[in-house]
């Protein structure tokens, strides 16, 4: 995402990326993930629209998750912040399960660190049973740190945490990732990265593990 500021001029600028994924875990196995999400910012406000397709748990082509996302970036000297509302659907066809998740979030941006902290309320339906739960006590959070600053034409990045392209971990175990990005030319980003998430107390009986490479291209479009 890019936001920048003129005076007394809007700038607006439109990305999609591309993101093609591939894991494994003792659940599904190798699987494979294609997502796609574009966003459209305008001075400091940001607007994003994700979707995306799995084979797992059932090695068969599913719908994965549609994304929708808002955040705004305030520019306090010395302490940038980022607040950021998104709402996350997630069928789950094998079980008939529906999940909805609501979060909001804020994050501390400098060029080389960022640190997130949100809430979320998390909604999920069972279409055979008929039976719905709602949780109000889950949390996200991502910790992520830069070689170089954020923006920079290539990087290095390493961090963790329970969320990901489209998805929010419903438990606290993290998704450990390392990452490097190169942009040429300027206004396409190629990325690649890679993540495991260990098991634990909460996911023990569900997945003991999970690991993933994942390939990405950003294309960025200034609108004038």
């Amino acid at each position: 995402m890019l936001f920048m500021v003129g005076a007394g001029y809007s700038y607006a600028q439109t990305s999609l990326a591309t993101y093609v994924s591939v894991g494994n875990n003792p659940t599904s196995q190798t699987y494979a993930q294609i997502a796609l999400r574009a966003q459209y910012a305008v001075n400091d406000i940001n607007f994003a629209i994700g979707a995306g397709i799995t084979t797992a748990p059932e090695n068969k082509l599913t719908f994965d998750a549609v994304d929708l996302q808002t955040d705004y970036l305030f520019q306090l000297p010395k302490f940038p912040l980022r607040l950021t509302g998104r709402y996350l659907y997630t069928p789950y066809r094998m079980t008939q399960m529906h999940q909805h998740d609501w979060s909001v979030s804020a994050a501390y941006c400098h060029p080389h660190v960022e640190v997130e902290l949100g809430y979320v309320i998390h909604y999920q339906y069972s279409s055979i049973d008929k039976n719905s739960e709602v949780d109000f006590q889950r949390f996200l959070y991502r910790l992520q740190a830069y070689v170089w600053p954020k923006n920079n034409g290539y990087n290095l990045t390493v961090g963790a945490r329970n969320y990901d392209v489209l998805s929010i971990d419903h438990q606290l175990e993290p998704i450990v990732f390392l990452g490097a990005s190169y942009s040429y030319p300027k206004n396409v980003t190629y990325q690649i990265e890679g993540q495991y998430q260990p098991g634990g107390l909460g996911n023990l009986l569900y997945n003991f593990y999970d690991w993933k490479v994942r390939l990405a291209i950003v294309w960025n479009f200034n609108n004038k």
